[in-house]
């Protein structure tokens, strides 16, 4: 027998390290640039948003606000929406957002006499034949058989979407909390 040919198990035993070592490198390549690279998605499913830390954030207020449903694009307007909804300062906004990647989808609930309620984004949903994003908020408000405790309010929320020329609507659920919970 000839010792000088080498099997095919034994050609595929030396190519499988080197399979392995290459995979670790464009794993690692990637996760460390991996933001920066535009890959093609491959499932068109919902669209992702991340949360902001933090929130959502009840804000108690002294004067009457509306409703506040707004697509930020910039450092300046994120100033300029927490100074209107939050006159006390006490939106403690740590997230750092890269404007040119992300926009910022920022909501607050309608004003509220009483404490207790929730409002939150709850998810996004596109609509490929308008060219739309739907952002679903929830609201829960306390049934009428729990101890409210009259402290008017807002709730605040936050979260990121990439950026897109779509565009953005909203819709509420609105919901009762009869579990006072």
């Amino acid at each position: 027998m000839d010792t000088t040919k080498i099997s095919k198990k034994q050609q595929a035993g030396n190519a499988l390290p080197i399979i392995i070592i290459l995979g670790l490198i464009i794993g690692a390549g990637y996760f460390l640039i991996g933001e920066d690279i535009r890959l093609p998605k491959f499932l068109n499913g919902e669209p992702k948003f991340d949360r902001v830390e933090g929130f959502p954030k009840t804000v108690y207020v002294t004067k009457e606000m509306e409703k506040r449903r707004e697509v930020i694009t910039s450092e300046e307007e994120l100033n300029k929406f927490l100074n209107e909804v939050d006159e006390n300062n006490q939106i403690d906004f740590k997230g750092k957002i890269n404007f040119d990647r992300k926009m910022l989808i920022a909501v607050a609930s309608a004003y509220s006499q009483t404490d207790g309620n929730k409002f939150k984004i709850r998810r996004a949903y596109k609509d490929d034949e308008k060219k739309t994003l739907l952002i679903a908020l929830e609201s829960q408000e306390l049934g009428e058989l729990c101890e409210k405790k009259v402290d008017p309010n807002i709730i605040v929320d936050f979260a990121t979407i990439d950026k897109t020329d779509w565009k953005i609507d909203f819709e509420v659920l609105k919901k009762i909390n009869e579990d006072c919970e």
